[in-house]
C-alpha cells in the first residue's frame, strides 16, 4: 500500500525529555462535537429535521469545524440513523468545515465519495485492546490496515483526516494505558498520513499527572504538538486541567460539546463532553480568542437541552 506521507523524523527518543511553558496561546480551535459525540449516547433518537436544525444553528455561532456524525451501523448506535442522508442535506457555509467517523472503507464508499458537505473524516481505535474488541470489534493492527486504503481514498479525494485515540488517559476495562504506547499510535497515524490526532480522555480519568506524562512521552519521541488535539470528557471540571496542561505546550484545538452533551455509548462509567460554553468561558477569561458567540452557543444549548428531554 502506497502511503502519501511520512514523518520525517525517526520514532528515537530525544536527550530532552520535557517541554512546557507558561505562555498561553492567544487564539485556539474548537471542534464541535455535539451533533456526533453529543448525541450518541443519549437515550432520545433525534428526528432527522431536528438534527439538521442542530447543525445550521451551530453553523451560525462563529464555530469553524462541525463533527457532524458517524457513519456507523444505525443498529449499534440508533442515535446516529441516516447520517450520510443528513451529511448531503445540509446547507454548509464555505468558511465552516465538516467532520464525519468513517468506520470502514464500505462506510467510506457509501457516505462521501461525491459528499460536497464532508471536508474530513475521523478513524477511531483505542489505546485499549479490551475496548477495541468492544468498540471496533478487532485488534489495533487490523484496523490500521483497514486505514490504509480509506487514508488513500480521502488523500485522493482531498480530504483531511484525522485519528482519534480513544481511552487515552484510561480505560474503564484496563485501566491506565502506558503513555508510549499511546505515543506509538499517535506515530502511526502520523506515518500513515492522517493530518492530526486526537488524544481522547474517553471516562474523564485524566488527571494532570496523566496528561503531562502522555505529553512529555510525545515531545521525546518528536511528536509535533501542532498535529494533536484534545478531546476530553468532563469529570468534576477535570477537562479544563488537561486543556490548560496542552496548551502550555503548543496544542491550541480541542473538542468540545454544547451544554457538555455526550459521552462514550460502551464505557460504563457515563461521563460527558467538556461544555462548549466552558470552555469558552475559560478563554474569554484569558483573553484568548475563539471567534464563537457565546451568547448564541447558550441559546442553543438550552434549545437542544429541551428538545432531548420532551
Amino acid at each position: 500500500m502506497r502511503r502519501f506521507s511520512t514523518l520525517t523524523i525517526p520514532f528515537t527518543k530525544n536527550y530532552f525529555t520535557s517541554f512546557t511553558n507558561t505562555i498561553l496561546p492567544t487564539e485556539v480551535n474548537i471542534i464541535e462535537v455535539g451533533p456526533r459525540d453529543g448525541l450518541q449516547n443519549e437515550k432520545k433518537v433525534l428526528s432527522l429535521e431536528t438534527r439538521k436544525e442542530f447543525i445550521e444553528r451551530l453553523n451560525k455561532t462563529g464555530l469553524k469545524n462541525i463533527e457532524i456524525g458517524s457513519f456507523v451501523n444505525d443498529k449499534v448506535i440508533p442515535s446516529m440513523k441516516n447520517s450520510i442522508e443528513l451529511s448531503k442535506s445540509l446547507k454548509k457555509p464555505l468558511d465552516v468545515y465538516y467532520s464525519v467517523l468513517v468506520p470502514n472503507e464500505k462506510k467510506y464508499i457509501e457516505g462521501v465519495i461525491g459528499n460536497k458537505n464532508i471536508d474530513e473524516i475521523v478513524l477511531f481505535v483505542s489505546a485499549s485492546d479490551t475496548f477495541n474488541k468492544l468498540n471496533i470489534h478487532t485488534d489495533l493492527d487490523t484496523a490500521f490496515n483497514r486505514f490504509e486504503d480509506i487514508i488513500l481514498h480521502a488523500k485522493l479525494d482531498g480530504l483531511k483526516v484525522r485519528g482519534s485515540i480513544s481511552c487515552s488517559l484510561g480505560c474503564p476495562f484496563e485501566g491506565e494505558i502506558p503513555a508510549t504506547k499511546i505515543a506509538k499510535i499517535i506515530h502511526r497515524y502520523l506515518s500513515l498520513g492522517v493530518d492530526t490526532v486526537d488524544i481522547a480522555d474517553t471516562i474523564g480519568s485524566g488527571t494532570r499527572r496523566k496528561i503531562v506524562n502522555l505529553l512529555d512521552e510525545c515531545f521525546s519521541y518528536n511528536i509535533p504538538f501542532e498535529r494533536l488535539t484534545g478531546h476530553f470528557h468532563d469529570n468534576k471540571d477535570s477537562a479544563l486541567i488537561l486543556v490548560e496542561e496542552c496548551m502550555k505546550r503548543g496544542i491550541n484545538t480541542f473538542h468540545s460539546s454544547i451544554g457538555g452533551l455526550g459521552g462514550c455509548p460502551y464505557s460504563s462509567t457515563k461521563v460527558g463532553n467538556l461544555s462548549t460554553e466552558k470552555l469558552l468561558y475559560y478563554c474569554l477569561n484569558r483573553e484568548i480568542e475563539t471567534n464563537v458567540d457565546i451568547c448564541e452557543v447558550q441559546r442553543i444549548s438550552r434549545w437542544i437541552r429541551k428538545e432531548i428531554n420532551q
